[in-house]
């Protein structure tokens, strides 16, 4: 599982999946992050569906009678 990280304005931040050439040297890339390994297609159909099972939840639980996204 991928740290949280927040950028400047609060906004949580994905970090780059690999370094560019000259790219900063500081910051992890989200490869070094899992292991080694980069993130594939799997691994986005799961956090997808983690997000989706997220707000199926959020929206049950606070009985929201709107659409979150207009």
């Amino acid at each position: 599982m991928l740290p949280k990280s927040y950028d400047g304005d609060g906004r949580l931040r994905l970090p780059p999946k690999s370094r560019s050439p000259g790219g900063d040297r500081r910051e992890p890339t989200v490869r070094e992050l899992l292991g080694g390994r980069s993130p594939d297609r799997a691994d986005a159909l799961v956090l997808a569906l983690h997000g989706w099972n997220w707000v199926r939840a959020y929206v049950a639980a606070t009985r929201i009678t709107r659409p979150l996204i207009w």
